[in-house]
């Protein structure tokens, strides 16, 4: 039985922005991997792209709410990170269109492929889900570090502007890197994509009559 979209939807844009209202100091939250879901799996690009927005304006707003100021959490690199965040939707869009070449090459091969040589062998997924979604998770992680963090450097004054201020400025949010952004999207992948492909094995083993 598969829940109704737009109740997924409700759930995918309510449930992490409260995350971050009410671990706002932590960012323990899997923006990132959620980005990188939505991309993969639907197929409406708008629809895409609107789910984490939706979720970080609404998170923002409770965040505002929490601390009695509205304007609290809309600060000058907002765009920057949301633009962070529409890029992870679109390394999702990668995902999803790897995926549906290895399907239909999968289908191409086992229509042309000689009855002699036996089925078509299975690809590992280890090379086809695991690595690419494991990649695509880093990658995300690692440009909205080097992104968001220049522009706090370039926009705001507590770095010198100067190489070195630049540096310290890095170096000053690695551990909010490794033990939030990065931790929270490894995370969110292994719920969201590890949880995802479990739905589609459970559905496949089911006899055509009992899928919803």
């Amino acid at each position: 039985m598969r829940l109704p979209r737009p109740f997924v939807v409700g759930l995918l844009i309510v449930i992490p922005a409260v995350m971050r209202a009410l671990h706002f100091e932590r960012s323990l939250v899997p923006m990132g991997a959620l980005a990188l879901y939505c991309g993969a799996h639907f197929r409406n690009r708008w629809l895409a792209i609107s789910v984490p927005l939706a979720s970080m304006v609404l998170g923002d707003v409770l965040i505002g709410l929490l601390h009695h100021d509205v304007s609290y959490s809309f600060h000058a690199t907002l765009p920057i990170v949301y633009g962070c965040y529409a890029l992870n939707v679109l390394l999702g869009m990668g995902l999803g269109r790897y995926w549906d070449r290895l399907k239909a090459y999968r289908q191409h091969a086992a229509k042309t492929q000689p009855f002699e040589n036996g089925p078509v062998r299975e690809p590992s997924p280890i090379a086809t889900r695991v690595l690419p979604v494991a990649g695509a998770t880093l990658g995300g992680a690692l440009i909205f570090f080097f992104v968001t963090n220049f522009a706090d450097w370039y926009l705001f004054n507590m770095y010198a502007k100067t190489w070195q201020g630049l540096v310290d400025c890095y170096v000053a949010a690695i551990p909010f890197f490794t033990r939030g952004t990065l931790l929270a999207d490894v995370l969110g992948a292994v719920f969201f994509f590890g949880g995802d492909y479990l739905l589609e094995g459970q559905v496949a083993e089911q006899p055509e009559a009992e899928r919803a």
